[in-house]
């Protein structure tokens, strides 16, 4: 799970679901206000995620 200790509280406002990633090739996303969610299991999905959050996190510097 992430951490989101570089975020500011008016980004986290904004997130309304919560994407986590497991072992290598596993996604899940889920809003549970809207009692939904979803497991994905794909490789290229799972470092595509990866690779964008990566990326923004060390824009947060």
């Amino acid at each position: 799970m992430a951490c989101f200790s570089n975020f500011s509280p008016n980004m986290i406002r904004v997130i309304k679901a919560s994407v986590n990633l497991y072992g290598k090739n596993q996604i899940s996303i889920v809003a549970f206000e809207e009692k939904i969610g979803l497991i994905i299991e794909s490789e290229k999905i799972y470092i595509t995620l990866k690779s964008v959050f990566e990326i923004n996190w060390e824009a947060l510097g």
